[in-house]
């Protein structure tokens, strides 16, 4: 692929967004990115948790930008079980903070006593409403989706209510974030696993991934932010000096 066809890349960490084209930033697949999660709390010492809320911080982030603007803002945030999920809570609890109206529909309950578990947790302590994804009403107007449904892991086909919450979600006419790489699409290929969701921003974690770079879902990514989760820049030497 041409540097042309790159899609907008932005690297986002404590010196603000800056705009890069580049084709030689760090890439991590899915195994890769799994070991870096380990690396970060083994090596480093910190923990899930702290990783997740810097995550999530850089995704309400770019959100409040989407919604800045507007007099009253409502944002939908679609939360799978897992740590994508996780971070999806996260992120709505700072925007709630910030006076956005948020609702958060989650496909099922996480794992309990995880970190996507605390977050959940918050939310509904906090009064954000959480619901299942099938009392969605894909008429409902929003102004902003996040799209926390799966992350790098998922490797097996999207059916049932999740692939017709992301059909929901290509048709509604709001802008899109999705956390990570948009739900449906395979991290190391670009394989679209039935259905995907298609992003007007993804806000991915220390480094690209394969599939974002993929020259069939150039479509689907929208402007990529690399968002800091506190390590990042140990984490890749790390990796690169284990080959």
């Amino acid at each position: 692929m041409k540097s042309s066809d790159f899609p907008s890349i932005r690297i986002a960490g404590l010196n603000g967004q800056l705009s890069c084209t580049t084709s030689e930033l760090p890439i991590l697949d899915r195994k890769a990115s799994n070991h870096a999660d380990q690396i970060a709390i083994q090596h480093f010492g910190i923990h899930g948790s702290v990783l997740m809320e810097n995550a999530a911080r850089h995704v309400a982030q770019v959100a409040f930008g989407f919604v800045v603007q507007q007099s009253n803002p409502y944002v939908v945030v679609f939360c799978g079980s897992g740590n994508n999920g996780g971070d999806g809570y996260a992120a709505a609890r700072h925007l709630h903070e910030e006076g956005v109206r948020v609702d958060v529909f989650q496909t099922s309950l996480p794992r309990s006593g995880s970190d996507a578990a605390r977050n959940h947790h918050t939310c509904q302590a906090m009064g954000i409403p959480v619901r299942p994804i099938t009392e969605y009403d894909s008429a409902t107007s929003c102004d902003l989706i996040i799209d926390a449904l799966f992350g790098t892991g998922l490797d097996r086909e999207v059916t049932g209510n999740v692939r017709t919450i992301i059909d929901a979600i290509n048709n509604s006419k709001c802008p899109v974030i999705s956390v990570d790489i948009p739900s449906g699409m395979d991290c190391d290929t670009g394989q679209i696993l039935g259905a995907c969701v298609k992003a007007s921003s993804t806000v991915t974690f220390v480094a690209l991934k394969p599939a974002l770079m993929a020259p069939q879902v150039r479509d689907l990514v929208g402007e990529i932010i690399i968002a800091d989760i506190g390590v990042s820049r140990s984490l890749i030497g790390i990796i690169n000096s284990q080959g």
